[in-house]
């Protein structure tokens, strides 16, 4: 399956460099309303929110909605629909401010959902370089609460960088790491593929039509885990770095070097455990795990905007370079081990994903095997993991 896109934003030259300074030209000439972006352009105040059937439009009980959970446990493809002022959105996407927006999703053949949510550009890296970077979903800090909704707190929304069909493979090959992760520990982010229409409130013609997911909010995991949290300002970097690296719990040590062979694998050098760099850091009675997200700078997905930190001996995201801790050999084995025993399952992944083209599919298992060969001679990997990891 193919998704065309349908996109007013054609490429990050034409945003940055043309789109924008003619806008402003225009709203200073006074060609172009003000409103155009600081007008949501719809009264959220005539939109019916409520769950409804999706056959005959009749509403439907709130409390019959499946669990949250049930968002997550399935790989379906998931419809959602998300009409906002678009240009508002992307216009001044470097100083993003919640704006109103209205969120139609449809659960399965029968129910559909109607909610008016807040959304907001986040992201660093892709905000600069990006069409259309990632966003944030608020769902519970509007003025209609629905314990359901309250439950999904705020999501993470990854969005197709730019146009075509290379971007939109960088966003199915980062979907696929974090289903291959979820293969791997239970201490993962999980994350639902959706066919997303972003309607534009101005103009009914410039819909957007494209992949994009959904990643578990924190408190999710946490939930579903049975653990907590930490913030930065609960830990400071000397105190992980003294639990993943200097003397740490058996546990946490091969949470960490999972983690760490994991990023080895998908080469991705994006990361960082004790400073919080695209990991989160959760703790059960003493043991902790760093779960990691953001994997667009890896070398599995190979985007064309990625390159490797100067201060690392490798020139291409597709080297790997190890970047985990200088464990102790019986526990950095563990943690192989546990790779090694899910290699069908890691591919099966991969194979089984039904919107990436053959030719994409058999990269990335090249890629997969060019590891697996390797740590067939876990002495020789061993021996990289000493060189490269941290002193």
């Amino acid at each position: 399956m193919t998704i065309k896109f349908n996109n007013t934003y054609t490429n990050k030259i034409t945003l940055k460099y043309i789109t924008r300074p003619l806008l402003t030209l225009a709203f200073l000439l006074g060609i172009l309303s003000t409103d155009y972006i600081a007008s949501p352009a719809f009264s959220q105040s005539k939109i019916e929110e409520g769950v409804f059937n999706s056959k005959n439009g009749a509403k439907l009980n709130v409390d019959d909605l499946p669990p949250v959970n049930k968002l997550f446990n399935s790989s379906d493809l998931l419809k959602v629909s998300i009409e906002t002022n678009t240009a508002r959105l992307y216009f001044d996407k470097e100083n993003p401010e919640y704006q109103k927006a209205v969120f139609r999703m449809r659960i399965n053949d029968s129910i559909s959902i109607v909610k008016k949510i807040r959304i907001k550009i986040r992201g660093n890296t892709r905000v600069q370089i990006c069409d259309t970077p990632p966003f944030k979903i608020d769902f519970h800090k509007t003025d209609f609460k629905w314990k359901w909704f309250n439950k999904l707190h705020t999501l993470k929304v990854v969005n197709t960088c730019g146009n075509g069909k290379t971007f939109q493979n960088y966003l199915l090959s980062e979907y696929l790491i974090y289903k291959t992760y979820n293969e791997l520990t239970n201490m993962s982010y999980r994350v639902r593929l959706l066919e997303l229409t972003l309607k534009d409130s101005k103009h009914v013609e410039d819909d957007q039509v494209h992949f994009a997911f959904l990643i578990e909010s924190d408190k999710i995991l946490a939930k579903r885990t049975d653990t907590k949290e930490l913030e930065s300002e609960d830990i400071t970097i000397a105190q992980l770095m003294q639990i993943f690296y200097t003397d740490p719990n058996k546990s946490s040590l091969f949470n960490t070097n999972l983690l760490s062979l994991f990023q080895y694998m998908i080469g991705n050098t994006d990361w960082g455990s004790c400073n919080f760099h695209n990991v989160k850091v959760f703790e059960h009675a003493g043991v902790y795990s760093p779960v990691p997200y953001d994997f667009d700078y890896s070398g599995m997905v190979n985007a064309d905007y990625a390159v490797p930190t100067n201060s690392l001996l490798i020139k291409s995201v597709r080297e790997r370079y190890y970047l985990g801790p200088c464990s102790e050999s019986n526990e950095f084995n563990k943690a192989l081990e546990v790779l090694k025993s899910k290699k069908s399952e890691i591919y099966s992944v991969v194979e089984a994903f039904p919107y990436i083209r053959s030719k994409e599919k058999e990269k990335i298992i090249k890629y997969f095997d060019s590891f697996f060969n390797m740590i067939d001679n876990p002495q020789s990997l061993m021996e990289m993991a000493m060189t490269n990891c941290p002193d």
